[in-house]
């Protein structure tokens, strides 16, 4: 739940002194303005005017509007018509409650706009039979009503919501609760919620025992926030990327065979990928661990929370990549955040950080089908090498410890001498060259379309970036053979997506230079950006 407070908690002095109240607009799941006020007994006098300037403040844009509290008004008094007449000329409706009053007198009142709301009573929250300090009832009311459902399930996950109207008092601007409310009912629910949201992790990770030493240490010793760091986005996407290619130019030209003339050692070749039922799309959603991609349309417990709606669109989804052996363009986006290797280096350095690629959630899903698809073919092929501990099903960095220190003790009581060299990559999965695995996964008897997966997986799309990269070499071919010479340096691209969500990460080729999409570009005085927006330019020249 987020909550935006207005800053006063009491109107300046210098403006009103006719009552006092609090405001909050919350805006998460939905936006809603909730007023509280509190009139003292006596003459309205500027009560009215200081009250319309207050409204005046919440827009009439739709947004739901509650404002309750203690007016102390009697409104069958002729002094309470201006009263009436402005909460009415802001489309306010008054909710009829029992009376609050010795006389039976409602000076309780609440009032909605562009909210639902019904099932109103009035309770005994706590007995005031000592020391009374207003003619209200001796049982101060609470008024409780229902609200909309996010609202609900936001604030008590409870049909109803309880809000204390005159057991509460002002005192110097500040809001004071009744001891009694505070300690029976506030700080129990508090600590219920503390408690709950502090075993939740130990509940969720108590039959992983890794899990759960690892929630341990993260509970007894949290890790240091890193110190702030000087170095920026672009800092680490050259670095990143300048490794990559000079670790690749030390390697020449893979001299691999065609996949389709690569013999297959496999006896039944995994030609295409059956399509899954909806039940086995569920099961990949629910075992998946609910990580959330800055990509992602909504956090992944909602779309696992709502997953049951949305099971024939995400079948078909994945399906369908499944069976036309293309990986769709928009799940190859990802959010590469930079980390540190050890909390003990030096920030200031970024070949001390590693890139970590946040996928979307829904990418990640369909690369588990496949994984899933695979790995069986593997298995069943005897394709898997015995060593193997990585990415194999019951296989960790457990097993292999325990394999070489087992390969070790067993030399050692043979009175045997051993030498163990221990062997590190660079950028391992940075540097994989694309053509070399496609021919091995041919040769492991991955074949038609679902290598044509793997393929699509591993490369851009063709429909944009290859027809942009051929349409510029056409140009500069032209350009050539009538003498003209094309200014590459100041060659700039600008690619508009169909909708702000969609985003084109791609690199043309021409010549020896290299030309990526900018965010805006510069035509004829006028600056473009890439959602058509002409922000850049408006405040560029305003």
């Amino acid at each position: 739940m987020t909550a935006c407070f207005h800053t006063p908690g009491i109107l300046p002095v210098s403006q009103t002194n006719s009552f006092e109240y609090h405001a909050i607009t919350l805006t998460t799941p939905n936006k809603i303005h909730i007023v509280v006020i509190y009139r003292p007994p006596g003459q309205l006098g500027n009560f009215v005017e200081e009250l319309d300037v207050l409204l005046s403040s919440f827009p009439e844009d739709g947004t739901p509007l509650l404002v309750f509290g203690d007016f102390n008004i009697h409104l069958e008094k002729p002094h309470a018509t201006d009263f009436i007449s402005l909460l009415a000329s802001f489309d306010l409706k008054r909710l009829i409650t029992t009376g609050t009053h010795k006389s039976g007198n409602q000076l309780d009142l609440v009032y909605t706009r562009n909210c639902i709301t019904d099932n109103i009573l009035s309770t005994t929250l706590y007995p005031c039979t000592t020391n009374p300090t207003t003619s209200h009832f001796q049982a101060k009311p609470a008024l409780t009503f229902s609200l909309p459902s996010f609202l609900c399930r936001v604030i008590f996950s409870s049909p109803t919501l309880t809000i204390l109207i005159s057991g509460c008092k002002y005192r110097n601007g500040y809001l004071l609760l009744h001891t009694n409310f505070f300690s029976r009912q506030y700080l129990p629910s508090l600590l219920q919620a503390s408690t709950r949201y502090s075993l939740q992790p130990l509940i969720n990770s108590s039959s992983n025992t890794r899990s759960l030493f690892k929630t341990f240490k993260c509970l007894l010793c949290p890790p240091p926030p890193p110190p702030a760091s000087s170095l920026t986005a672009d800092d680490f996407a050259n670095f990143f990327t300048n490794k990559t290619t000079t670790i690749s130019s030390q390697f020449s030209a893979p001299h691999t065979q065609e996949p389709s003339l690569t013999p297959s050692t496999a006896n039944i070749p995994l030609s295409s990928f059956s399509p899954l039922t909806e039940e086995e799309v569920s099961t990949l959603l629910l075992s998946s661990h609910p990580t959330t991609c800055p990509l992602d349309p909504i956090p992944s417990h909602l779309l696992q929370a709502i997953s049951p709606t949305l099971l024939p669109a995400l079948t078909y989804i994945i399906n369908s990549s499944l069976r036309t052996g293309t990986f769709p363009t928009a799940f190859k986006q990802a959010r590469v955040t930079p980390l540190l290797k050890k909390p003990t280096l030096n920030t200031s350095f970024v070949d001390n950080y590693r890139p970590i690629s946040l996928l979307p959630f829904i990418a990640k899903t369909l690369e588990r089908a496949v994984f899933n698809q695979v790995t069986s073919f593997l298995s069943l092929n005897n394709q898997l090498d015995v060593n193997q501990s990585g990415f194999k099903k019951g296989h960790s960095t457990e097993t292999a410890l325990l394999s070489v220190t087992e390969a070790l003790r067993i030399a050692k009581a043979a009175s045997k001498s051993s030498v163990l060299i221990l062997l590190d990559l660079s950028a391992a999965f940075d540097t994989v060259n694309h053509q070399i695995l496609v021919s091995s996964l041919s040769s492991l008897g991955i074949t038609g379309t679902s290598l044509h997966w793997f393929e699509s997986y591993l490369t851009d799309d063709p429909t944009v970036a290859a027809r942009i990269s051929s349409c510029l070499a056409d140009i500069s071919t032209w350009m050539k053979e009538h003498h003209l010479q094309l200014n590459l340096a100041k060659t700039e691209l600008l690619v508009l997506p169909a909708n702000p969500s969609l985003q084109h990460d791609f690199t043309i080729q021409l010549d020896s230079a290299s030309i990526t999409p900018s965010r805006s570009v510069r035509n004829l005085g006028v600056t473009f950006d890439d959602q058509l927006t002409f922000t850049d330019h408006i405040s560029k020249t305003a």
